[in-house]
């Protein structure tokens, strides 16, 4: 028989701002009964995404290439709970970004976009 359990988990959390990250046990009850511990593990299935939590390795001074030279930057995308969307195939796509007016502009033409696992992507651009 199998059971499944549902719910917001929360593996690790940091510490009162000493960079320090605060492991939480999980119990898990069937019919109000603990079972006992043994290896197992839990598989979160990512909610929506949320674009303040993905990131890009992008450097505060951008990229910086030859021209008609490729350059890459991985891009990672998670969810409101900060979950990596790893079960799931998100389109990454690359826009150039105005800065004077914090709009987005025409679509890049040249680049790819590999998977790389656990919600992450590889961008090579030229």
């Amino acid at each position: 028989q199998a059971y499944e359990f549902r719910g917001l988990v929360t593996h690790a959390s940091m510490r009162g701002g000493d960079d320090m990250l605060e492991y939480s046990l999980i119990g898990v009850l069937v019919n109000g009964v603990q079972i006992r511990e043994v290896p197992w593990s839990i598989d979160v299935q990512p909610g929506e995404v949320a674009i303040e939590n993905c990131i890009a390795t992008v450097t505060p001074a951008g990229i910086t290439a030859s021209a008609g030279q490729s350059f890459e930057f991985d891009v990672v995308v998670r969810d409101p709970w900060d979950n990596l969307r790893n079960h799931s195939k998100d389109t990454v796509e690359l826009y150039e970004y105005n800065p004077s007016t914090s709009a987005r502009g025409d679509r890049w033409g040249d680049y790819q976009v590999a998977p790389t696992g656990h919600g992450s992507y590889r961008i090579t651009a030229r």
